[in-house]
């Protein structure tokens, strides 16, 4: 078990100074993760064969694409006046929220708009020239409405502002009973003094890693990965097999899986840092601020500002 070493200077001043080792019978323990001999994975027959290049074609948009955006024209009964006066307007009366999120998604991209430009450009003052196809005509229109991007933005994040700012704040509640229990329960003391003497006893043999006092919570992620040669659910894996002992040796229904472990454990969850919460509508916001910066206020950017600075304050 490759976790860091912490020193015994070090450990005065840490939780390891009130964590003993507990005296565990190895048997059972050697017997489900000594290590077992690993066949060989041979390559299949079909990776050895060199796939052949089909040949490309030379579109401004590519075939799944054109389809996609051909395929949104035709479901929406509308003008591009229409769309326009919704998006300066921000007015979702005409367009509905949903039309307009899925406009957002289909917005031109930055490469499909110089390509799209390019060719007008190209082809100007031309008798001889060559349309564009619908697809690329709609999503050069888009892009001709000033701040298409940034306003049907605001229009999306006003509408959803309350559901979120509620789902950061549970799990932001989840977070305070976490940070409670790691600091306040007895249980977590004793997982870690299993896991300590775990990792001792097979790293007996190393001077570096052996009869550590301490280690590292980086480790903690990583005994998943620490498996037993029985499979059997998740009985082979060498952290549900110390919070077992745990739960034997206290005998008590409280335990590491409750509130946060519990949830994230039943859902297959792992929860983001906080800032990336709290700061990825902010950030957008603040990147639309920085664009408007120098210019007239727009109604957009008032509405952001309303929206998301007293929430962030």
């Amino acid at each position: 078990m490759s976790f860091r070493v912490i020193s015994r200077d070090v450990c005065s001043s840490l939780v390891w100074d009130t964590i003993e080792e507990p005296d565990v019978d190895f048997d059972e323990f050697v017997e489900l993760f000594s290590k077992t001999a690993v066949k060989e994975k041979k390559q299949p027959l079909s990776d050895t064969i060199t796939k052949s290049k089909a040949k490309q074609v030379v579109k401004l948009l590519n075939n799944k694409r054109s389809q996609a955006v051909g395929i949104l024209m035709s479901s929406l009964h509308l003008d591009m006046k229409d769309i326009q006066c919704a998006v300066l307007n921000l007015d979702n009366n005409v367009v509905d929220l949903e039309t307009l999120q899925a406009l957002y998604e289909i917005r031109a991209q930055q490469e499909e708009l110089d390509k799209i430009e390019k060719h007008i450009k190209s082809c100007k003052d031309k008798d001889d020239s060559k349309p564009l196809d619908k697809p690329e005509q709609f999503l050069y229109q888009l892009s001709l409405i000033p701040n298409f991007s940034s306003r049907v933005f605001c229009i999306l994040f006003q509408s959803s502002f309350s559901e979120c700012m509620s789902l950061i704040t549970r799990k932001l509640e989840i977070l305070q009973r976490v940070c409670k229990t790691l600091q306040e329960s007895e249980t977590v003391k004793k997982i870690l003094g299993l896991v300590l003497a775990f990792g001792n006893f097979m790293n007996g043999g190393n001077r570096t890693r052996g009869q550590a006092d301490g280690f590292t919570l980086d480790i903690l992620p990583k005994l998943k990965d620490v498996k037993s040669s029985v499979s059997k659910d998740d009985l082979n894996k060498l952290g549900h097999f110390s919070s077992i002992l745990t739960i034997d040796s206290r005998n008590t229904g409280q335990t590491l899986h409750d509130g946060f472990f519990r949830y994230e454990l039943r859902h297959n969850r792992r929860f983001q840092s906080p800032p990336s919460w709290l700061c990825h509508e902010s950030c957008h916001a603040q990147t639309i601020q920085n664009g408007q910066r120098g210019g007239p206020e727009s109604k957009s950017l008032r509405i952001m500002s309303a929206i998301t600075f007293p929430a962030t304050s």
